[in-house]
């Protein structure tokens, strides 16, 4: 990934790149990703990361209500 930063264009190099910006991503139209409709009245997203022993075991998650 590229990006513009104050000292110049800066080049990032990633296994894995996630685009937190929303229905209307701009990070997902600049890569050039389609949108896939689940029929869901919500956006939802599931994935697997593997983590440390030392971050907390119980699950959680938090919402808030969407447009």
């Amino acid at each position: 990934m590229r990006v513009r930063a104050p000292q110049g264009e800066v080049a990032i190099r990633a296994d894995l790149v996630i685009g937190c910006d929303g229905r209307d991503s701009a990070v997902r139209a600049a890569a050039g990703l389609r949108v896939r409709d689940y029929g869901a009245p919500m956006d939802v997203l599931w994935f697997v990361c593997r983590a440390r022993t030392a971050i907390r075991k119980t699950p959680s998650a938090s919402s808030e209500q969407g447009r």
